[in-house]
């Protein structure tokens, strides 16, 4: 018995440090895959965030078919009376509310792992595409962010993140310069 003791009491630092590594290994396992799962489900948050406000966008177009604000245009069919002030100002807050979300979507997709933002962004591109080539959307942003600072806020710049705006800003470079 005392041989044993004897080994033991020899041994207790090995003992010990082999005791704490095999306790340690499993809670590096369950603490990494927290973060993994945090991770995909912050993701799938923004992501889905980006979807409900593409949604809400849409009911909002929807209500309001006339301030032709929606990626889907009516077909011109025939001479329609000028919009009126309400109209005019309806149509303004439509277009700062897409602006809003192709804000979100720039910076979610940014921000995104390289192979969501190669699956979902190239969509979201195509439809700010069509709307930088849109010149009521475009006089919208000039009078109302772009090169317009007495509408600027703090040092010159929108409300918007800086990054969304110079992407922006070539978009609609990229339009005009499309015959």
């Amino acid at each position: 018995m005392s041989d044993a003791w004897g080994l033991f009491v020899k041994y207790t630092d090995q003992i010990t440090a082999i005791v704490t590594i095999f306790g340690i290994l499993p809670t590096i396992f369950v603490f990494a895959r927290n973060q993994m799962i945090l991770a995909r489900e912050t993701l799938l948050a923004r992501y889905d965030a980006v979807n409900r406000s593409y949604i809400e966008y849409q009911q909002l177009c929807l209500d309001h078919p006339l301030l032709q604000t929606s990626w889907y245009l009516a077909p011109a069919d025939g001479d329609h009376p000028a919009p009126s002030a309400r109209e005019m100002i309806s149509k303004a807050l439509l277009f700062d509310i897409l602006t809003s979300m192709f804000e979100r979507a720039h910076i979610t997709y940014r921000l995104a792992p390289k192979a969501i933002y190669k699956s979902q962004w190239p969509g979201w591109e195509a439809f700010i595409e069509n709307f930088a080539a849109r010149a009521d959307y475009r006089a919208w942003w000039n009078d109302n962010v772009g090169d317009n600072l007495d509408r600027k806020l703090v040092k010159g710049y929108s409300q918007y993140d800086r990054a969304f705006e110079g992407f922006m800003d070539k978009k609609f470079r990229e339009a005009e310069a499309i015959p």
